[in-house]
């Protein structure tokens, strides 16, 4: 996860949470922290689609843009209905920096490399098959 329930907490207020989170019936009047760490979870792997396309996951470490776009798109996710247009301009917002940064126009300036330079994402997993030509063709069947 890029974010903590005290990243969140101090971007929605403990009140808000309380709010999107005590799901009990009747309600308890508590945060319900495997909510929040579920949504932050949620988020995280959101937001490991969009970099993955350009750095190579994990990262070393997790620049602080990554924090509060966490934070966005955990609180929208925790609306489970009736999101605020707020909430929802912040999850679009952060969708759309996402986007910028798996097109290569935002670079996330990660720990240990000069100017932000990174490593693109590879695969490991391609293999190459190389073969004889073909023996049988539609030339070489030809008068058969």
């Amino acid at each position: 996860m890029y974010a903590t329930i005290n990243d969140l907490i101090a971007l929605c207020g403990l009140e808000e949470l309380v709010q999107l989170t005590d799901r009990a019936d009747p309600p308890t009047g508590e945060m319900d922290q495997a909510v929040l760490t579920k949504a932050l979870e949620d988020g995280a792997a959101e937001i490991d689609g969009y970099v993955g396309a350009q750095y190579k996951l994990p990262l070393a470490s997790a620049p602080k843009i990554l924090n509060g776009l966490n934070c966005d798109i955990a609180r929208y996710r925790l609306y489970t209905a009736q999101v605020t247009d707020s909430v929802r301009r912040r999850y679009e917002d952060a969708i759309k920096t996402l986007t910028n940064i798996s097109r290569g126009v935002i670079t996330l300036p990660v720990e240990g490399d000069a100017g932000g330079a990174t490593e693109p994402a590879g695969r490991d997993d391609v293999m190459v098959i190389e073969s004889e030509d073909r023996i049988f063709s539609r030339t070489s069947m030809r008068g058969l």
